[in-house]
């Protein structure tokens, strides 16, 4: 077996712990794949614990800091370059239209005596009128 074959079924083994008798025997001999195969088996162990802490705030900030630095984002992901006047005239006319379409469509208010539908509603449980006589 060559390092190349032991790395990709190491790899593509269900469990990164079990190289195999071939692996077993050609990482013993190939000092390069016995420090891949501990590497892959600290990996599996870490992973398998659970016992990743989180990255402190500091580092999580240097991190994304220089992240950037490396791959600065385009000017197009500022949305402050979206608010240009055109732009800003065009939404605040689809948004007059919106609300006219809106208030064009809504129902009538109802009668200016102020019978309301709640007093319908009243008068529909309170039944017919009986009155006194």
């Amino acid at each position: 077996m060559d390092c190349e074959g032991f790395q990709e079924a190491l790899l593509a083994a269900p469990s990164a712990a079990d190289p195999g008798a071939a692996g077993a025997g050609h990482a013993r001999g190939c000092p390069s794949c016995a420090e891949f195969l501990a590497l892959n088996q600290a990996i599996a162990d870490a992973l398998g614990s659970g016992a990743l802490p989180a990255a402190p705030r500091r580092v999580r900030g240097a991190l994304f800091a220089e992240l950037e630095r490396l791959h600065p984002r385009p000017a197009s992901w500022d949305w402050r370059a979206l608010l240009t006047p055109p732009r800003l005239a065009w939404a605040a006319g689809l948004a007059a239209a919106a609300l006219l379409a809106v208030r064009v469509a809504a129902p009538p208010a109802g009668p200016a005596d102020g019978f309301s539908a709640h007093k319908a509603y009243v008068a529909y449980q309170d039944g017919p009128a009986v009155t006194a006589g």
